[in-house]
């Protein structure tokens, strides 16, 4: 890990995640959602409450995470999305300190082995 637990940003975890994933054989990137303006008019972008990951699989599985630091918690439009890729049958988990990166480590490895749904 880059920075200790306690100086982990949302941009490190996020970087550390992607780190491992790829590490453990996954292809994986940050997921861009958000909004801007231009000439007077909000202009949206990816999909409201998605992950801030998105990983294939060594398997050809997709997974998705989403991180979270801090006091910052799990918005409804991101419940929302976790349930529906969570009922497709996709890993769906959340990471914030140094123990959930080495837990996804280990859950990257078993999902990669499990056969698609």
């Amino acid at each position: 890990m880059s920075k200790t637990e306690d100086a982990m940003g949302h941009a490190d975890v996020i970087r550390n995640a992607i780190a491992i994933l790829t590490a453990e054989g996954c292809y994986a990137w940050k997921n861009q959602t958000g909004a801007y303006k231009r000439f007077g008019v909000f202009i949206k972008y990816g999909l409201q409450g998605s992950s801030d990951i998105i990983a294939v699989l060594p398997n050809g599985r997709v997974a998705f995470i989403e991180a979270k630091v801090g006091r910052d918690k799990q918005k409804a439009d991101q419940k929302l999305f976790a349930t529906e890729v969570k009922k497709r049958g996709c890993p769906y988990v959340i990471v914030s300190t140094a123990d959930d990166l080495k837990l996804l480590r280990r859950n990257a490895r078993r999902w990669g082995k499990q056969s698609k749904k």
